[in-house]
């Protein structure tokens, strides 16, 4: 039975919830997935994957590699969905109707067999559309993406394996939480006697949460200047601003409101001041978002080092592939960055233009090997040579 087939099947979970919720990146292990809104099309969304390992990872998907499920709450009415993959040869199999705790269950089994799919080094490869179709009403569906561990079957629900290597293993997944135990169950059987999942109303606009593109904190004298910008902006309300200084236990000391100026991405800032008087060798930094459901995000973690000088980091530090510069100029114009091993010889050097203001750069350190690197920045008003660790 078809049932069987899916229970049977680890499932990576696209969740679609009506006027609540949050947007979730899920994880297995080397390949990550996302959702966004298709630009062109506000009811559908795009479902990527991106590899995150060092290598390429490549194969074979279609029959069982690939498992997709979306649930609405089922105190809504009901949504007719459609999924389709651009990808040559991969099919889905018959929709499966279940029950999600409250929640109604539409589970896609992929089928057909693909030519070899490439993953490069962080590349978005799209592997499937969601449309939910028009109907007389248009409600507005916040989309969420999460990993279900052991969804009361035994099995987990978080699954691609092109070539038929599990990409697995999400104990601690990058912007999620894990779901344990949803009890998934036949809808309208002896679980759900309401059976309220069959009504066939559409949602019009897909609205995505907050999602954070970037945030760094740069130390000023004795203060930290704190930036972030996120993406999905309309329905946020405020942001929480915490420290810690063992990185375990944080603590609000500020809140910024929301911009509620109708844009999708903004920029917000913030400030710590007396960074000496907290009596600690290194600051760690973090912003908590609220949405108007209730739902809270977290962003990445910033480290301080309250003994530097200078105005410029780097994140992620260590790294592997991609670390990220950020310079405070005081002036315009000119700028080097020169990255040297231990030994003192020369591995990258960047030639760029600097803004008065805050500035980023990615730096390339996937050829790098790994090790201890010196980053120095010269440029009109900054003078500033930062530690890098380069991981494999």
């Amino acid at each position: 039975m078809f049932i069987n087939k899916i229970i049977m099947k680890k499932i990576l979970t696209l969740l679609p919830l009506l006027f609540s919720g949050m947007l979730v990146l899920a994880q297995t292990g080397n390949i990550r997935f996302t959702i966004e809104r298709n630009p062109s099309q506000e009811n559908q969304v795009f479902i990527k994957a991106k590899n995150f390992s060092a290598g390429a990872l490549s194969g074979v998907l279609g029959d069982s590699k690939l498992t997709l499920c979306i649930t609405i709450p089922s105190s809504a009415v009901g949504v007719v969905t459609t999924i389709s993959s651009p990808i040559v040869g991969q099919g889905f199999g018959e929709v499966l109707r279940s029950k999600f705790g409250t929640d109604s269950v539409f589970a896609w089994n992929g089928i057909g067999t693909t030519g070899v799919v490439n993953f490069a080094p962080n590349v978005d490869v799209h592997i499937a559309t969601v449309i939910f179709e028009q109907g007389p009403t248009a409600p507005t569906a916040l989309v969420k993406l999460a990993c279900i561990q052991n969804g009361g079957t035994g099995f987990d629900y978080c699954y691609i394996a092109p070539g038929g290597s599990e990409q697995g293993g999400y104990s601690n997944p990058f912007y999620s939480n894990v779901m344990p135990n949803p009890l998934l169950v036949n809808c309208g059987g002896a679980n759900d006697p309401t059976a309220n999942c069959t009504s066939t109303v559409g949602i019009n606009t897909v609205a995505l949460p907050v999602k954070f593109l970037s945030f760094y904190a740069l130390k000023t004298g004795d203060d930290a200047k704190l930036n972030w910008t996120v993406e999905n902006d309309e329905d946020n309300q405020f942001f929480d601003i915490e420290r810690s200084t063992d990185g375990r236990t944080y603590t609000k000391f500020a809140s910024v409101n929301a911009k509620a100026n109708g844009k999708s991405v903004n920029t917000y800032d913030g400030a710590d001041a007396r960074l000496s008087s907290l009596n600690a060798k290194t600051i760690y930094y973090r912003i908590k978002q609220l949405d108007k459901s209730g739902t809270a995000l977290y962003s990445p973690i910033r480290t301080l080092n309250v003994s530097a000088t200078g105005s410029a980091s780097l994140f992620p530090n260590p790294a592997r592939s991609m670390s990220k510069l950020v310079v405070d100029a005081p002036v315009g114009g000119k700028a080097s960055i020169v990255v040297r091993d231990a030994t003192g010889k020369q591995a990258i050097q960047v030639n760029t233009n600097f803004v008065k203001g805050v500035n980023q750069l990615d730096l390339n350190v996937a050829a790098l090997a790994s090790g201890e690197y010196n980053v120095t920045i010269t440029a009109e008003g900054v003078t500033q040579t930062l530690k890098l660790s380069k991981i494999n």
